[in-house]
């Protein structure tokens, strides 16, 4: 779903127009960018530069393959770097694959067009019903403070979700790529923002795999139909 979303976003298209309309919601899948995400996605799927397990591959094994004898490129989220040097650290993985380890922005669809990569993160929000809303919003913004972002991305390893995290001499020292990621989140596009996310990424998941069958033509059809379907109660996953 992330791979898609992104591919989509970086065409100039969305997958949904009007999340914010529920359960009747609008689904752009159908449209330029969805056909275009639909090509690149059957081509790697077809490409024998791809890992064989791409079509079921999850986080891990696709950072084990890269870190491998064999790997090349990889798209994944920003935490691996750091999860290689723990390794490295561990005494599991050679200084010389991590030395090798390079990195660049999300790769893009249209040659000359910035990409848009794929935002994920932690939502944090307070229950109107709250009987403790003080103590929440308190809660939240010590999460928030730039203190504790800087605290969860040097021990999480994963991005801070403040600007000025980058600026840290520690998350500098950890992430050598740190205004790289700074300057993809804010280049970046969210997936979709909806309360039935789950139902779409199922939808989007089971109409485009595995890559290698994916059909530019009718793929992104499909995958807009099942949308509606689902959220309309006329088809179970």
């Amino acid at each position: 779903m992330v791979w898609i979303s992104a591919l989509i976003s970086s065409a100039g298209g969305q997958i949904l127009e009007n999340p914010e309309a529920g359960k009747n919601v609008r689904p752009t899948v159908d449209s330029d960018s969805g056909r275009r995400a639909a090509e690149i996605i059957r081509q790697l799927g077809r490409s024998p530069a791809a890992d064989p397990a791409l079509s079921t591959a999850d986080e891990e094994a696709t950072r084990s393959t890269f870190q491998g004898p064999t790997g090349a490129f990889m798209v994944n989220w920003a935490y691996v770097y750091g999860a290689a040097q723990e390794e490295v650290e561990a005494g599991s993985l050679e200084q010389s694959v991590l030395d090798d380890i390079g990195w660049a922005r999300y790769p893009g669809v249209d040659l000359g067009a910035l990409s848009q990569p794929p935002l994920g993160g932690i939502n944090l929000g307070i229950g109107a019903f709250s009987k403790h809303k003080d103590e929440a919003v308190q809660a939240v913004r010590c999460l928030a403070s730039l203190e504790s972002q800087i605290q969860y991305m040097v021990k999480s390893k994963n991005p801070g979700a403040r600007a000025a995290v980058y600026d840290d001499a520690e998350v500098r020292r950890i992430f050598p790529m740190a205004d790289e990621i700074r300057q993809s989140i804010d280049g970046s596009a969210p997936r979709p923002k909806t309360p039935y996310y789950t139902d779409v990424s199922a939808a989007m998941q089971r109409t485009f795999h595995p890559p290698a069958a994916v059909d530019p033509a009718r793929t992104p059809t499909r995958a807009g139909r099942l949308i509606s379907d689902v959220l309309k109660d006329k088809v179970l996953l």
